[in-house]
């Protein structure tokens, strides 16, 4: 049933039309169900026996996270908000279960996406954390807290598949946006960690000359000053060699920001970038942009 929800609300947003979502939003027992069922804690047996139970569980987090969606998209008040635990969520993000992960990511994505202010949901940090000190300011959730879901998210993208990564991707870029709006001093520390250079310089030997998934083009665009301009041109070319017309709409995507913006991203120094690669391709790197923006 929750699964049928969820489609109807995905065609009826894609198209633009908003009364599905009013609907939803204005039924309190529908929010305070889909609650209920995505932050239950049923032992560890019973989940193991009861399947149905988990994925009810996880189709309650992804209607909720549409649904946080949606409500920022036709500007729709819910009839009620409903306080959330982010331990809830980084629980599900832990498991090995593919939905469980998805789910949390897309709905943190949304959250993070309108700042925390969604009418939707309110997410409250750990016990341990709700004392505020002045490292916090600017934040829903502690500095602690976000470190710790910034690290968790780049380790989920070297230990799931591509569809899992994306996700976590979009999920992390959405993170550091909200957090270089909000504190300055979180973010600069988050972008200085070791582990960046040590994930970026890891995928980058790991591909090699092959052609990379779309999260890595993404995942690249976050850290540009630690990007090899070398290891960019060798990625485009390859994304270049390839038919656009056949290529992931995602790495299309990602490859265009590069193309249209190289003095941002490539060899993160203006005057060391050098350009004359883009100018040899400039047929292919248009049609990219025209299929990728």
């Amino acid at each position: 049933m929750l699964s049928y929800l969820t489609s109807v609300l995905l065609l009826a947003s894609s198209s633009g039309d908003s009364r599905v979502a009013s609907v939803m939003l204005s039924s309190e027992s529908l929010l305070r169900y889909l609650h209920q069922r995505a932050t239950e804690k049923p032992s560890s047996s019973l989940e193991v026996i009861f399947t149905a139970r988990s994925k009810l569980k996880y189709q309650s987090v992804f209607l909720t996270a549409y649904l946080v969606a949606a409500s920022a998209k036709f500007k729709i008040k819910p009839e009620v908000s409903l306080l959330w635990d982010v331990e809830t969520l980084f629980a599900c993000l832990t498991k090995s279960d593919v939905c469980a992960k998805v789910s949390s990511l897309q709905l943190l994505t949304s959250v993070f996406e309108m700042n925390f202010e969604s009418q939707v949901i309110q997410i409250r940090d750990k016990p341990q954390q709700r004392t505020r000190s002045s490292d916090d300011v600017g934040l829903v959730l502690s500095a602690g807290t976000t470190r710790s879901l910034f690290f968790l998210l780049q380790n989920i993208l070297l230990r799931g598949s591509d569809f899992v990564a994306w996700n976590s991707l979009l999920c992390l870029s959405s993170l550091w946006e909200y957090v270089s709006k909000k504190n300055k001093k979180v973010s600069d520390h988050l972008v200085q960690q070791p582990w960046n250079e040590f994930l970026v310089e890891s995928c980058l030997g790991f591909y090699g000359d092959t052609l990379p998934p779309a999260w890595f083009i993404r995942f690249l665009i976050l850290f540009p000053s630690q990007v090899p301009q070398k290891s960019v041109e060798a990625i485009l070319n390859s994304i270049l060699q390839q038919n656009p017309e056949t290529l992931d709409h995602r790495m299309l995507g990602s490859a265009a920001v590069f193309i249209k913006e190289p003095y941002r991203y490539i060899g993160g120094v203006v005057l060391s970038a050098d350009l004359t690669f883009l100018d040899r391709t400039a047929d292919l790197a248009r049609t990219i942009c025209g299929l990728g923006m």
